[in-house]
């Protein structure tokens, strides 16, 4: 089993719940490989859909990454 993970967290807007967040992500920092600020879901589905996009590509990534008919 791959030992990562892929979380999509909603930012709390609420100030305690805000503070409460940010320090549930400061606990597992020394954890992260990556994270991102926007919103980079929409932004590979936008690549994705583009009419030069060659599906390939996308296919040989799901299928090295195990992730067969997503």
């Amino acid at each position: 089993m791959n030992q990562f993970f892929t979380a999509v967290l909603q930012r709390p807007a609420e100030p305690a719940a805000l503070e409460r967040y940010t320090q549930a992500l400061d606990s597992i920092r020394p954890y992260l490989t990556a994270s991102a600020l926007g919103d980079a879901i929409s932004l590979l589905e936008q690549i994705e859909e583009h009419v030069d996009f060659d599906n390939r590509i996308a296919d040989e990534a799901r299928n090295k990454l195990g992730m067969h008919g997503c």
